[in-house]
């Protein structure tokens, strides 16, 4: 990538983050009233909060409804011919879909969609990016012992949406009119310096920037479904950061 390219998107990407930046706060109280906690001046913490009867109406039709899928239905309309028949293979869409929902499961995929339905409620757009997973590889998340990615085999992983930045220009109602997709990633100081894509390895550093606070509550929004934090867990996230030396990418 030539110098040219490369300022061009790193001006695109703080453009993008500016914008995002108002989002990213609604988004927060949003979690903040799904999980209860009220900022309310002049009410005590132990006083009680009037609320609107569709913070629990949405509990219950996540946890009835949305957290039985995926599940992948088919129907086949022109079904294969058996060769030593010929005639119509029986049954074909319900072995096809037998063999679709076991390849979720060993691709354990419900989490990721549960997280992603769960973002499309208050954060605009739920995300997940799918690949392959080499053998032996350590070029995909999430770089430890006990990976839970099959070897040689696709997967499907959740992107929080804070990490996500579409063309701004993108159609509210349409997003393949998007030019282009940014990812923000954090990634292992000491695996992104072994991946030969990257030009400049020898000169990365672990991140300590000016966004360090807001990749902690990117996080810890991300868990909101079965966590809450305090500021000083927040802290200690934060110091995880630094310690387990991770560079910001995009």
């Amino acid at each position: 990538m030539t110098e040219e390219k490369r300022n061009f998107w790193r001006k695109s990407i703080d453009n993008r983050k500016g914008y995002m930046a108002r989002h990213h706060k609604h988004w927060r109280k949003l979690l903040d009233a799904y999980a209860m906690r009220f900022d309310i001046p002049g009410f005590g913490a132990d006083e009680p909060v009037k609320m609107s009867r569709f913070v629990p109406k949405l509990r219950k039709i996540l946890a009835a409804i949305a957290y039985n899928y995926p599940t992948i239905f088919m129907k086949v309309e022109d079904p294969p011919v058996d060769p030593g028949t010929q005639m119509p293979i029986e049954n074909i869409s319900e072995i096809l879909q037998r063999g679709a929902n076991d390849m979720i499961e060993v691709m354990a995929v419900k989490p990721e969609i549960h997280q992603m339905i769960f973002d499309t409620l208050f954060k605009y757009r739920g995300w997940i990016k799918g690949g392959y997973n080499p053998p032996g590889s350590d070029s995909v998340l999430p770089w430890v012992a006990n990976d839970y990615l099959e070897d040689d085999f696709p997967y499907i992983t959740y992107v929080p949406s804070e990490n996500m930045y579409p063309d701004l220009m993108t159609k509210p109602n349409n997003l393949s009119s998007a030019k282009d997709l940014v990812e923000e990633m954090l990634v292992p100081l000491e695996f992104a310096k072994k991946d030969e894509r990257f030009a400049y390895r020898s000169q990365m550093k672990p991140y300590n920037g000016p966004d360090k606070n807001n990749l902690v509550d990117t996080y810890t929004d991300a868990m909101e479904t079965s966590a809450t934090w305090d500021e000083d867990e927040k802290s200690y996230l934060a110091e995880a950061l630094q310690l387990d030396e991770y560079v910001l990418m995009h």
